[in-house]
């Protein structure tokens, strides 16, 4: 497996958000975090507070907006990437950067 030291940004960014790997690991892993808010809502809604539900909806929606961020910078990243040419090797440190990016 490879380090972040090793990675290529176009490498990483040269498929599409939805053929990515790293993305869809991160739609399950977040989708299994959606479900399983809303498991505590409905297994103990009756005792669950008004705030409560709040901070756990917030909670929820901000995780799923920053998810959808992501996927938006990466499919315009892959777009950039699409339309470079291939010896185009002032961008490779901007494109290699962007991987280093903690998402």
């Amino acid at each position: 497996m490879e380090t972040l030291k090793n990675l290529r940004g176009r490498d990483v960014l040269s498929r599409r958000p939805m053929l990515s790997v790293n993305s869809w690991v991160g739609s399950i892993f977040l989708l299994c975090a959606t479900l399983t808010a809303a498991f505590i809502v409905v297994r103990h809604g009756s005792r669950i507070s008004a705030d409560a539900f709040g901070w756990m909806a917030l909670g929820v929606v901000a995780a799923w907006l920053y998810a959808v961020r992501v996927w938006l910078f990466h499919l315009r990243l892959h777009r950039y990437i699409a339309n470079l040419k291939p010896d185009d090797h002032d961008l490779d440190f901007v494109l290699d950067e962007a991987v280093r990016i903690p998402a």
